[in-house]
């Protein structure tokens, strides 16, 4: 969005930055947040190895700062390593913002250079953690929940794809750009996945076909090959995760206006559109003849083909499609006070106070009628004994007294954070009337009618703010070097918005007083944590997206 300002680096005997993979991720993370092709990346900082390009994922995966919803298996098929020159498969992660359920709606500015693979997906009821020992067939198949018909949306940066080399895309997340399936069916030891047939269609065109064995001769020895593979790495399936095994079908590029559909025999479908709204005709009602489904949707150039409705696409997924509605007062206030309890739940980890928490706050949560504004993931916090939390729910509810503190400014409970100072979490969280780790003795029904709610042109100040802030801490992040915020930030492309205010240090932000290019180890990751959860509770209060978790918090 901004410029970067650019400073000479040595290179060593090899021709190599010493941070070269910094420098390789910061090109992977601006291809794919501003839509760039990367023609060839620099000698001095790009991958050579298969184990440069995982050492790369892994820094452009982290600084996404997105939850992992479970990983795909590239190059399975023989065909799809001759093509990619490739002797081996490889693997990345699969965020949980592009885990769709099928059926669902592409929007193509999303992507860069989006294709379609037909694959086998499974999902785990157990987790695969890294061990020593290498797991067996018989260990895998007893981790597999349900076994899924999907669609992997290929994507990546390299503008030459079938040249760009292991080394890079394994380094570009492996070339994935979404993932979509839905509805599996129960996964039972012996299973014979080898022979399932699966018929990949294009506006109801034939253009992929395959048998299970194309994925490493069957798709239950690639999720063997990635257990391991994921263990010798330290990594390790979790439970709840999803893999997708890579492509029977073959890799078909998209454009605006398919709709793409796989069918895997004895399994099920998945179902995709790509494309805007001004790609389909939408048939109402009164057009449709007596035979027709309730619902249907063509492209502008092909029949009409019985789908759901646009309105249940995707369900949850459509909401990328209907127009922004900001939270009410009512929901802001409930979604405030979840977001505390699951904060204070976390801490409460820590301190071994989990069963205190659970009795003070559950009977809370359900007196107030905040049980039906919890998330699922929020929900099992809650509940959870002793040592039940995973770390990352650990670490996330930490980090929701940012967002929390938002919120109560939104309400006219509190003054606007402001990005250069730290807050202590008690402190966040004391608008809403929590003053001890204990439910606030103040209820909803008072704490609504105390509020002033924000008007839509503070909001969106704010927000311009915030993203403008958590721009700055990802840059610095990325490539950190001096830059002169306060001026990029009146030549910025996407917005206008005036930044200045006594977080300007120097030309730079400040934090706690210091320039950000030259805060410590300790600092850097405080102020980036704060910048994400503000800029993402900002971005709902925008109406953008009804479920917090879900949003986007692209810079």
């Amino acid at each position: 969005m901004f410029g970067l300002f650019k400073k000479k680096q040595k290179t060593n005997e090899n021709g190599r930055r010493p941070d070269w993979a910094d420098y390789a991720a910061v090109d992977i993370l601006n291809g794919r947040s501003n839509s760039r092709t990367i023609d060839k990346m620099d000698p001095a900082h790009a991958p050579r190895t298969v184990e440069d390009g995982y050492a790369v994922q892994s820094i452009v995966a982290r600084r996404f700062q997105r939850p992992i919803a479970g990983w795909k298996i590239g190059c399975t098929s023989r065909l799809a390593r001759e093509m990619l020159g490739i002797p081996e498969p490889f693997f990345g992660p699969v965020f949980e913002d592009v885990f769709l359920k099928s059926p669902t709606w592409l929007p193509p500015d999303r992507f860069i250079q989006p294709g379609i693979e037909g694959e086998i997906a499974f999902t785990l009821k157990r987790s695969l953690e890294p061990r020593r020992a290498p797991y067996s067939r018989v260990e895998v198949e007893a981790a597999i929940d349900k076994v899924f018909a999907a669609i992997e949306v290929i994507d990546t940066c390299f503008k030459d794809f079938s040249n760009a080399g292991a080394p890079n895309l394994i380094a570009d997340l492996a070339a994935n750009g979404a993932l979509a399936a839905f509805e599996g069916v129960d996964y039972e030891p012996g299973m014979d996945l080898k022979s399932v047939e699966l018929v990949m269609t294009v506006n109801n065109a034939e253009v992929g076909r395959g048998v299970g064995s194309d994925a490493l001769g069957d798709p239950v020895d690639a999720l063997v090959w990635l257990a391991n593979e994921a263990s010798r790495r330290g990594i390790g399936l979790k439970a709840g995760q999803i893999v997708s095994t890579g492509t029977c079908t073959g890799l078909i590029w998209l454009g605006p206006g398919q709709q793409v559909e796989l069918n895997v025999s004895g399994i099920g479908s998945a179902l995709l559109l790509f494309g805007d709204d001004d790609d389909f005709t939408i048939l109402e009602d009164d057009e449709k003849a007596p035979h027709e489904e309730p619902s249907r949707i063509c492209t502008s150039d092909e029949p009409a083909t019985a789908i759901p409705a646009t309105d249940s696409i995707g369900d949850e997924d459509s909401d990328a499609h209907r127009e922004p509605e900001p939270p009410s007062t009512e929901r802001i206030v409930k979604r405030a006070l979840c977001m505390a309890a699951v904060a204070i739940r976390s801490r409460a980890e820590e301190t071994g106070d989990v069963e205190n928490f659970r009795a003070e706050f559950l009977p809370w949560l359900k007196s107030e009628g905040l049980e039906d504004e919890l998330e699922p993931w929020e929900r099992e916090s809650v509940n959870a004994p002793q040592g039940g939390l995973t770390e990352h729910d650990r670490s996330e509810g930490l980090c929701l007294p940012a967002s929390c503190h938002m919120l109560a400014w939104a309400l006219g409970l509190a003054d606007l954070p402001r990005p250069d100072k730290r807050v202590m979490a008690s402190d966040m969280l004391a608008p809403l009337g929590f003053e001890s780790l204990s439910p606030p003795p103040i209820p909803v029904a008072e704490l609504l009618a105390r509020a002033q709610c924000r008007s839509a042109d503070e909001l969106a100040y704010a927000n311009g703010l915030c993203l403008a802030i958590h721009w700055r801490c990802m840059q610095q992040q990325m490539r950190p070097e001096p830059v002169d915020f306060l001026e990029l930030s009146k030549t910025t492309e996407w917005r206008e918005f005036d930044i200045s205010g006594p977080w300007i240090v120097d030309g730079d932000l400040g934090f706690d007083g210091v320039p950000i290019h030259e805060l410590g180890a300790d600092d850097m990751p405080v102020a980036f944590m704060l910048a994400v959860y503000r800029h993402k509770a900002s971005n709902w209060l925008q109406g953008v997206e009804p479920v917090f978790s879900r949003v986007r918090t692209d810079t």
